[in-house]
């Protein structure tokens, strides 16, 4: 599968879960029916950090407290898609500690 390709499919499913058209059961299930880690990825895909953190984060919906993943992180997944940011570690760091202040 090639980059363009899973990022589509990573932005559909994020957004179908953010504006809440799948519940986190659904959107993992059809995570994993339209791909699989490593498997699906192309090299380049293999090595995008934003792509990586998505997918994982997609991924672990699902998990228990305090590891499932938080709505705040799935909003900035969608200002990324957006293109209201560009996704770094250290704006992704900062972004949850301010969003997580007082939580």
């Amino acid at each position: 599968m090639e980059k363009r390709e899973i990022l589509q499919n990573l932005k559909e499913l994020t957004l179908d879960f953010f504006e809440g058209r799948r519940t986190r059961e659904e959107t993992v299930h059809e995570l994993y029916k339209r791909m699989s880690y490593p498997e699906d990825f192309d090299e380049a895909a293999d090595k995008d950090e934003f792509i990586q953190r998505v997918y994982w984060d997609l991924r672990h919906l699902t998990h228990e407290k305090p590891f499932e993943t938080k709505i705040e992180e799935i909003q900035y997944f969608m200002e990324c898609f957006e293109g209201k940011r560009t996704y770094s570690i250290e704006d992704w760091n900062n972004y949850l500690h301010e969003k997580m202040k007082g939580k």
